[in-house]
């Protein structure tokens, strides 16, 4: 009786072989398809906040909402006499301890001001950020942000009321940090905001690259974009969670533009 004839050791290291260059060209192949879907549905969300974000100001006669994570003590005019009151600007989202339960997180999102807008958890949060982290986006320093320090509260760079966004379809107001930050500050009133420079050429906070060596924003006109690092360094300070100047001409020119689109000018 015949035997049947199995693979010989060559046919079988030749199988696995081609086997494992198909698995070497497909995997890449998925992984960013996947990232594509990630970066569509990061967008999505982005461009509800901006939404919310835009509906807070129509309400409120152009006020921009308070763009850090904690309330902040600000000065204004009394409705009466000429007097000055202190009051607490509400923040679009109050800080929350990524290491807290989800519940806890949640619980913070929904205490925020923009909360009233956006009616969901979910879009605070990109798809492809860091685990267990509810909140991955936040407001930019100059959007009544962490940013009037910077630039001694001038009106025109820290803007407090959206009439004064000059061309807002360049202004960035979101930005996708792939995680929740939080301000160790033992003042209650620290809170948090994503911050560049403006008189310096450098970074403060972290850029994020969580996207494929870059990030996503969303604009005062309510657009959305992904933004692709250019310098190596850049995405060499994203990996890492680190800040500083940029080192070559592609970092120099990342910083710059980011700069620019968050203050709306330079220097």
């Amino acid at each position: 009786m015949d035997k049947k004839r199995g693979f010989t050791l060559i046919e079988l290291l030749v199988v696995i072989s081609i086997i494992a260059l198909l698995l070497a060209l497909l995997i890449p192949a998925l992984e960013r398809a996947r990232e594509l879907a990630r970066r569509a549905v990061c967008l999505g969300h982005l461009k509800d906040l901006s939404l919310s974000w835009i509906m807070y100001a129509d309400d409120n006669e152009g006020k921009l909402v308070n763009g850090e994570t904690a309330e902040q003590p600000r000065l204004k005019t009394a409705v009466t006499g000429s007097k000055t009151a202190v009051y607490e600007e509400i923040p679009w989202v109050f800080e929350s301890d990524p290491a807290a339960s989800t519940n806890d997180q949640q619980a913070q999102i929904k205490k925020g001001i923009l909360y009233t807008f956006s009616k969901n958890v979910k879009v605070y949060r990109c798809p492809g950020g860091k685990a267990g982290h509810m909140r991955t986006y936040s407001l930019t320093c100059a959007v009544n942000g962490e940013g009037g320090y910077l630039v001694d509260n001038n009106a025109l760079l820290w803007v407090k009321n959206r009439s004064l966004i000059r061309r807002p379809h360049e202004r960035v107001i979101f930005i996708d940090e792939g995680r929740t930050i939080i301000n160790n500050d033992p003042d209650p009133t620290k809170g948090h905001s994503f911050k560049i420079s403006y008189f310096k050429h450098e970074w403060i906070d972290s850029p994020p690259a969580r996207h494929d060596g870059g990030t996503t924003v969303a604009y005062a006109d309510n657009h959305t974009e992904y933004r692709k690092w250019a310098g190596v360094d850049t995405v060499t300070y994203g990996l890492f969670g680190t800040s500083g100047p940029p080192s070559n001409s592609d970092g120099s020119q990342d910083c710059r533009d980011m700069r620019r689109d968050i203050w709306g000018r330079l220097p």
